[in-house]
């Protein structure tokens, strides 16, 4: 188990700093706002294998004689937590030349992703202490915990994709009409 991989990248989410989650101030910089949509397009991926593998998890770990895959899942859980952990930290360090919807968009997941992580250090050990009665532990509602939040997180950032996405292409279309477009009702 590379459990110290998730240990680092939860000390890194824990010490992101509250004062960074500022609105930008400078002017958007549209090179580095498309590559932080596509950046974070991948990252709802990511985290939507995150469920995925917690959910396989937790449901092989109510079977006794279902241990043996379950060290290479925690694995594969454990480097994508990792690798999203990366990517967040690249975007957070650009969050000066973003548009303000993707900066809150990296506010909001990156207390879920420290969330993840910790619960998944927490699983971590408890599968290396514990294999012969996993089904018996806490380890299953923790892999139902991480499957949750990684659930929820991705729901989140695909519903602020989907809706800037939308949000360009009306934008686009007043463009090419020459109006603006309609409020929506509720707005």
């Amino acid at each position: 188990m590379n459990r110290f991989s998730v240990i680092a990248l939860s000390t890194f989410l824990m010490a992101l700093p509250a004062c960074t989650m500022r609105a930008a101030t400078l002017t958007i910089d549209q090179p580095s706002a498309k590559s932080a949509q596509a950046t974070l397009q991948q990252i709802n991926s990511q985290i939507e294998n995150i469920y995925e593998t917690a959910s396989s998890v937790s449901m092989q770990s109510r079977e006794p004689d279902r241990v043996s895959g379950q060290g290479e899942d925690l694995n594969d859980l454990s480097a994508e937590i990792n690798l999203v952990g990366q990517e967040l930290k690249a975007l957070n360090s650009e969050r000066e030349l973003l548009p303000a919807w993707q900066i809150e968009a990296i506010s909001a997941i990156l207390p879920s992703m420290h969330e993840i992580a910790e619960i998944s250090t927490d699983a971590i050990m408890l599968f290396n202490k514990s294999q012969v009665q996993l089904f018996a532990s806490k380890f299953p509602a923790e892999t139902d915990q991480i499957a949750a939040e990684a659930k929820k997180t991705a729901t989140f950032l695909s519903d602020d994709l989907r809706l800037e996405k939308t949000q360009a292409k009306e934008g686009h279309l007043a463009d090419l009409t020459g109006r603006e477009v309609p409020e929506m009702l509720g707005q």
